[in-house]
């Protein structure tokens, strides 16, 4: 069986009307998205599913969102975390479709992409190319 190339979000988002939002935008846009109202759904569910980026609110019911990121930390190093950013209240008032939300979904596709040049082929590539860089150029 073929697996799903598509992208995987989860959103965790103590407000109902910003989960089921957030979703519909991410499926509309072919990525998968699953959504937990509380940080305890989503510390279960990151342990028994992988996921290629995740949307969090600051303030959650049983949890602060930093303390949120420092937990997940503890399951998953590389996942991208987004948190605590202004549009995200935004996003869940747009339909999907408008001019506003097609902006919104190009920058996670974005960072979607960056992120998955992460894994460890890309990482070779990057070491690579740094090792083949004059010194004077190499980044710190």
């Amino acid at each position: 069986m073929l697996s799903d190339p598509r992208p995987r979000v989860l959103c965790v988002d103590d407000d109902e009307d910003s989960r089921v939002m957030l979703t519909t935008l991410l499926r509309v846009a072919l990525i998968e998205a699953k959504a937990v109202g509380t940080a305890a759904q989503a510390l279960s569910l990151i342990q028994t599913e992988r996921f290629d980026l995740y949307l969090l609110d600051s303030r959650l019911p049983d949890l602060n969102g930093f303390e949120l990121c420092r937990r997940m930390r503890a399951f998953d190093l590389h996942t991208p975390i987004l948190s605590s950013f202004p549009e995200l209240p935004m996003v869940s008032q747009q339909r999907p479709g408008s001019p506003w939300s097609k902006r919104w979904l190009r920058r996670l596709r974005r960072l979607l992409r960056v992120a998955s040049n992460g894994s460890e082929r890309g990482l070779q590539r990057r070491r690579q190319g740094r090792q083949q860089r004059p010194p004077e150029r190499q980044a710190f």
